[in-house]
């Protein structure tokens, strides 16, 4: 999904910062971060 342009919210996690698409996504990314993130 293309993001840079368009972000609309932002979560930091483990001193990173994530941009998010909307705020659903945002918060799909809260419940676990794990899942999502880089290691």
């Amino acid at each position: 999904m293309k993001t840079a342009g368009s972000l609309k919210d932002t979560a930091i996690y483990k001193n990173k910062t994530y941009g998010f698409c909307s705020v659903y996504c945002k918060d799909e990314f809260k419940k676990t971060p794990e899942k999502y993130a880089q290691k």
